[in-house]
């Protein structure tokens, strides 16, 4: 029961709970983030590996009247990675015989909120949202892989961590994650930032650059970050001029505050800036102040969103930047897989339709949801055969050459794979023992609860 009203706590605290009074006692629903363009992915399985991944982006305003919106092709091979895994995985006889393991992912949209419901509908399966209840038959889910941000995995971890489901990140980063005490079920492919702003200091300190100036995001995170690397280049001797905080909205900033911040930025006599938090507004920032002239350098830690902006108008600003970024590895018949995804091999995929209605401006499978994408987006949509595929979009948007994020990714499912495959070693030699993992506090529940 405390775990019970624990989650309800951390639910209240998103705003999305509704209690309502039933027959059976007092009962729990989640009103649901609306959105046309929510996705989810399900296939059965034995074992069940949830998935939360960053592909749509976020936005709350006027033109759009849902939250998830303009998917980046990108990412979405981040999913598509995913489901090559598992699928690769259930074919090795040498990996769980006699298991197939099956997914269920949602898209966070970079939203905490939308995060949070995701990993809820994940733990209740694949009906209806029911908060501290799982309506699968028998709980199978093994853990949850995702998301992106730091941001996001900490709340999913809030959530995750109740039940104690183990939670890998493919792209987190905050050092904060690291701490074992606090975060105990928690594990990331990725260096933290300690790390990244250590290798930034040791580079700004080799080429003698000794002055800069710090661009970050107006929120906790780019408080933490910002100050972790005033920390790491005090070493070196290196002192920082400014800290420019830009709000995450940047409808919230405010015309005056943008245009003062660009007024600081341009009067500054620092040439090498330091971007600390990697998002759409600070990249927008960046290029608008520049306006593709500037004599200043920009170095960039490993993150989201930078390789897809690279593309937008103000590319010629980043001109002669230095960008850290993830090792890029094989993965074998990856790229054939990606390649080939089209409607006619993986149908039924509303994200990939609605990435293809966007960039190729094809008819999707469902009627309603051309008209969402016709009013959003304000294109004409026509019909397309099965010949148009992701991968013309080339590399810049989908890449199939490199392997840097995917690979941390395909990395996560794997190192899930292998700890289940050690847990059924065990059990064949110890058969008296039962399952090592308790799955305490979610409860299988019947009508009316479970649709």
């Amino acid at each position: 029961m405390p775990g019970k009203w624990l989650l309800l706590k951390a639910i209240a605290c998103f705003g999305i709970l509704i209690l309502t009074q039933k027959n059976t006692g007092l009962l729990c629903f989640i009103r649901k983030i609306y959105s046309v363009f929510n996705t989810k992915y399900f296939q059965d399985g034995d074992i069940i590996i949830g998935g939360i991944f960053t592909v749509n982006r976020y936005y709350d305003g006027d033109g759009f009247r849902h939250s998830c919106y303009l998917p980046i092709p990108h990412y979405y091979r981040y999913m598509l990675t995913f489901i090559f895994a598992i699928d690769e995985i259930n074919k090795n006889p040498n990996i769980l015989p006699n298991v197939t393991l099956g997914y269920h992912m949602h898209d966070s949209c970079n939203d905490v909120s939308k995060a949070v419901q995701s990993v809820l509908q994940i733990l209740s399966g694949s009906g209806d949202t029911v908060p501290n209840y799982s309506c699968r038959d028998r709980d199978k889910l093994a853990g949850v892989i995702g998301d992106h941000t730091s941001e996001s995995s900490l709340h999913v971890f809030d959530i995750l961590n109740i039940y104690g489901y183990t939670q890998i990140s493919y792209g987190a980063t905050d050092p904060l994650l690291t701490n074992k005490h606090l975060y105990p079920s928690f594990f990331q492919t990725l260096p933290s930032d300690q790390t990244q702003y250590l290798a930034i200091a040791k580079l700004l300190a080799h080429f003698g650059w000794t002055w800069i100036g710090v661009i970050t995001s107006r929120d906790d995170s780019g408080e933490k970050r910002s100050q972790e690397l005033k920390r790491k280049v005090a070493v070196y001797d290196i002192c920082v001029e400014y800290i420019i905080y830009i709000a995450p909205d940047r409808n919230v900033e405010g015309q005056e505050t943008e245009l003062k911040n660009i007024e600081r930025f341009n009067k500054s006599t620092s040439k090498i800036v330091v971007l600390c938090s990697i998002s759409l507004a600070t990249i927008l920032f960046f290029g608008q102040a520049c306006n593709g002239h500037h004599d200043k350098t920009l170095i960039v830690p490993a993150g989201p969103i930078l390789h897809i902006l690279l593309a937008t108008k103000f590319k010629t600003s980043f001109h002669g930047s230095l960008v850290f970024s993830p090792s890029a590895k094989n993965i074998p018949n990856l790229k054939t897989f990606l390649d080939n995804i089209s409607t006619s091999n993986h149908p039924n995929d509303l994200l990939q339709e609605h990435i293809l209605a966007i960039y190729f401006k094809c008819l999707t499978s469902d009627p309603l949801f051309n008209l969402e994408i016709e009013n959003s987006y304000t294109i004409t949509l026509h019909p397309c055969n099965s010949s148009v595929k992701l991968s013309q979009l080339g590399n810049t948007l989908y890449n199939t050459e490199k392997f840097g994020t995917a690979y941390q990714v395909y990395k996560t499912v794997y190192a899930v794979a292998h700890s289940l495959h050690g847990i059924q070693l065990y059990m064949s030699r110890y058969p008296g023992n039962s399952y090592l993992r308790s799955y305490m506090g979610i409860k299988k529940v019947t009508e009316p609860l479970c649709l």
